[in-house]
């Protein structure tokens, strides 16, 4: 989160400070906070197969701490003192090293944080669960980067072997059934191979996607120990039904897509509405880092309030929020429509089309409700994503669909640089002007908010349709409810 808040206003920084058109520092933030999402799929696996959680934690505290100095160093005061050239924030001051330098540092955080949200939780419950408490609090206590260092070099503890990764045993049921795609499904599937593991859940078979099956059928033709041991050719019916769940889950998680394009506004677009307008509250001036306090401070009240109001629903909770989160979306969205079409009707009855970096004679605050709208969609989306991984998951794959669930939002903010560029080369060729320019005052964000909000009530009718059809397993809601209080009261949500 600390690395989050700090870069919270790089879109500001290559703005103003480089110069940058506004779609291009768009799409490097966007590209940015996208990956940071995306990855904690890949570093989870990588852990859970291979290297284990604290290895992948120690990686990440380096790679934290690395990409936190090289854009330090790209900074011109910084650099420019070593190489000899100026060193104010102007672009002229910004050469060739500081953006290898900053593209550097970026996809080291990018790859430091998302490899941290995917193991150090896991890392610091395998931490309480193997040691005795009386060696343990005072490590907690220290810093984040020493504990991590600390934890791995000198023996913190016991290390778990990995346990190997629920995807593998996705890739294993899809390469099985494939090798025996011309076998042919026995009558009684009873007759699928199966082995009870008291550490896992048993799943009953079930008909829909019977072609995953046939990684079950038993060859009466080799002796059954010996299949055994070829795990990539013999899966257990719990394996296959759980490869199904995580199937029949990808359409609802396609419609998450879309959350992720209206939240990567707040970064971007938003804060470059913010920086030109009035800021001034009598005397006193409003930064810009006040909107991210409003921003959490609404993202927490809206999940609160939306969870005290709707636990009574039990497992309907996750579908409600997906609603609610969308609405607040579209809600947002139109928001800022009218507040865009306000800001040019001003910037253009004072003459200051051309007139990029003049401050607009109307008080920042006008911005304060598409924040707190975006605020609601982000922490309801959250809360739900979570929810309906508890709910819905097989046991082992609990944490897979919560970070599947976060990487399609991540492909959201990722996928909304695509949006743009789609959307200005539609608008230029239709209009003969594109709605996006160098400046926020040539730009026609307005009609693109007002797209979006369009956008997202299509994908809520979508969502309904997937919703409906999509096959629930039985509720554990009361399992999870006493976890879903614990969530609420985490920082990280």
């Amino acid at each position: 989160m600390f690395a989050y808040h700090i870069l919270w206003l790089m879109m500001v920084y290559l703005t103003d400070v480089w110069e940058l058109e506004l779609v291009h520092a768009a799409a490097i933030i966007n590209i940015w906070t996208g990956s940071v999402r995306v990855l904690p799929i890949f570093f989870a696996h990588l852990a859970d197969a291979f290297l284990g959680n604290n290895i992948v934690v120690l990686f990440s505290s380096l790679s934290s701490m690395i990409g936190i100095g090289l854009i330090w160093l790209s900074t011109p005061p910084v650099l420019g003192k070593s190489i000899g050239s100026c060193t104010q924030y102007k672009s002229e001051c910004i050469g060739k090293q500081q953006k290898q330098l900053l593209y550097a540092g970026l996809a080291l955080t990018s790859v430091g944080m998302a490899s941290q949200s995917a193991c150090y939780g896991p890392f610091a419950h395998e931490q309480v669960e193997e040691s005795a408490a009386d060696n343990n609090c005072d490590c907690v206590c220290v810093c984040v980067c020493v504990c991590y260092v600390g934890g791995v070099i000198s023996g913190y503890n016991l290390t778990p072997r990995p346990e190997g990764s629920p995807l593998t045993t996705i890739f294993r049921v899809l390469f099985a059934s494939t090798c025996k795609s011309f076998c042919t499904r026995p009558h009684d599937m009873n007759e699928l191979y199966e082995k009870p593991d008291p550490r896992l859940e048993l799943l009953p078979h079930t008909k829909s996607l019977g072609c995953l099956d046939k990684a079950a059928i038993i060859n009466t033709q080799l002796v059954l120990e010996q299949q055994e041991k070829t795990r990539w050719r013999l899966c257990k019916v719990t394996e296959v039904e759980e490869t199904k769940i995580f199937i029949r889950t990808i359409p609802l998680w396609m419609t998450f897509i879309f959350y992720g394009i209206i939240s990567s506004l707040s970064a971007t677009y938003f804060l470059e509405q913010a920086k030109r307008l009035d800021p001034r509250v009598g005397k006193a001036k409003a930064p810009l880092i006040l909107f991210l306090w409003f921003y959490d401070k609404f993202r927490r009240s809206f999940t609160a309030s939306f969870f005290c109001t709707f636990i009574v629903s039990g497992h309907f909770l996750p579908r409600i929020g997906m609603v609610v989160a969308m609405v607040f979306g579209a809600l947002s969205c139109i928001t800022a429509a009218m507040v865009e079409t306000r800001r040019l009707g001003i910037v253009q009855s004072h003459g200051l089309i051309d007139k990029p970096k003049e401050r607009v004679p109307m008080t920042i605050f006008w911005l304060l409700p598409q924040f707190v709208l975006l605020g609601g969609l982000d922490g309801i989306y959250k809360l739900c994503a979570f929810a309906f991984s508890y709910d819905q998951a097989p046991q082992s794959m609990i944490k897979y669909f919560n970070l599947f669930a976060r990487g399609f939002f991540g492909l959201g903010i990722m996928g909304s640089v695509a949006i743009v560029y789609l959307v200005g080369m539609i608008s230029e060729l239709k209009t003969g002007t594109s709605w996006f320019h160098s400046t926020l005052n040539l730009s026609r964000l307005d009609n693109y908010y007002w797209l979006l909000a369009s956008m997202v009530t299509v994908n809520l009718a979508i969502y309904l349709l997937v919703a409906s059809f999509h096959r629930y397993r039985d509720s554990r809601f009361a399992q999870w409810q006493e976890r879903m209080l614990v969530f609420m009261k985490e920082d990280d949500y």
